[in-house]
């Protein structure tokens, strides 16, 4: 089964009470809530504590960038966004408009 929502995922559904694929929670015959995150039973995937954390530095998963034992990356440029107010723009016939979510 595929996910109906938007995009070309080619994914199969994944069920939020045992981590199975190929169902959904509402189709799930499974009693026991066991959590597919941690792999632990009595609770759900969005009730785990076990804290999943990727670093920004390494990008290895198990800790964060201020605790990373690798050398910081150097040369590192963060990302702009320019933003105009209408009164800042001009009619022009080439001008794209919307609003990215």
């Amino acid at each position: 089964m595929k996910r109906p929502s938007g995009g070309d995922s080619s994914a199969p559904a994944k069920c939020f009470r045992c981590g199975q694929a190929g169902h959904r929670i509402h189709e799930c015959t499974s009693n026991e809530k066991k959590c597919f995150k941690c792999g632990k039973g009595g609770h759900l995937a969005a009730e785990c504590r076990l804290k999943t954390v990727t670093c920004f530095n390494c990008g290895e998963v198990g800790h964060i960038s201020p605790q990373c034992p690798k050398p910081k990356r150097e040369n590192q440029s963060g990302g702009k966004v320019f933003a105009l107010s209408g009164s800042e723009t001009s009619a022009d016939d080439r001008l794209i408009r919307g609003t990215l979510w």
